[in-house]
């Protein structure tokens, strides 16, 4: 008697707030009877998986006879839920599984600045820095069976070791296999006090017209898989790095970086907020 898992797939799996975990599991086995006289019935079969430590419930599957020399196909489907507490090693294999996206498939969102412009960038003689940045950030959903909620979306910027105010923008759901394009635009005024290397850079860029800004987003985000059931919010942080962007109008703008111009795409780094 040979078994052998030719087949596995994960629709959902997701814990929620009150240690309830949400389940879809299938599986497909093939059994085969090697012998070349003798048949085999299988009169009670029963299939139960665990993880983190915890058994997950049962099926059965029903009975059958099986000839000599023959393959059959079994495939037990475990859907359901139940409450767990994950303790020790447990909730840290767990919660690495989580960041890695076994578990959760949020490695497969993915966001890109695609273009950015900055048409207004200077300091008053009483340290007011007035500004005016604009970005589009592609997100793409690319799972195959999860649409993601965005349910929070604050960007904050910063230059020169200095946050900029922070915007948010309003929250949406994301069909799989699937691309949103967001807007930012940052503008106003701070008052900021520029000393050591951070005044040396500044310096720098104001003579070239090209200055470094830092683009980062803050995200609560949400699953909703095929079967209808939902995960639990969670903090994401995607960092999309510094740019270097010429002032829109200066005299070094013509390799310009912004709108129509020959900004080059970038990719963003994702994380759990935890990193």
């Amino acid at each position: 008697m040979k078994f052998h898992v030719i087949d596995a797939s994960l629709t959902e799996f997701y814990l929620t707030n009150e240690d309830i975990l949400h389940y879809n599991l299938a599986v497909n086995i093939s059994v085969r009877n090697s012998n070349k006289i003798t048949q085999i019935l299988y009169d009670n079969i029963r299939s139960k998986p665990s993880c983190y430590g915890n058994d997950l419930g049962f099926v059965s599957l029903p009975s059958f006879r099986q000839g000599t020399k023959n393959t059959t196909l079994l495939y037990p489907v475990f859907q359901g839920q139940t409450a767990i507490k994950l303790r020790g090693s447990h909730l840290r294999d767990f919660n690495n599984d989580q960041r890695d996206g076994k578990v959760l498939p949020y490695d497969n969102m993915k966001f890109h600045v695609i273009d950015a412009s900055l048409s207004e960038f200077y300091l008053t003689n009483d340290d007011i820095l007035h500004y005016n940045v604009a970005v589009n950030i592609s997100v793409r959903n690319s799972n195959k069976v999860e649409r993601i909620s965005y349910r929070a979306i604050r960007s904050n910027p910063s230059c020169y070791g200095k946050d900029l105010a922070s915007i948010s923008l309003p929250s949406f759901w994301q069909g799989t296999k699937n691309t949103t394009l967001l807007h930012f635009v940052f503008q106003g005024q701070t008052s900021v006090k520029l000393r050591g290397s951070h005044l040396r850079d500044f310096n720098y860029d104001r003579r070239d017209g090209i200055y470094s800004i830092y683009v980062y987003l803050y995200l609560i985000t949400r699953l909703k898989y095929a079967g209808g059931g939902k995960s639990g919010g969670r903090d994401t942080v995607v960092k999309c790095g510094s740019f270097r962007l010429h002032l829109l109008g200066s005299s070094s703008s013509n390799n310009q970086t912004g709108f129509g111009g020959l900004f080059h795409t970038k990719r963003c780094d994702v994380y759990g907020a935890d990193n």
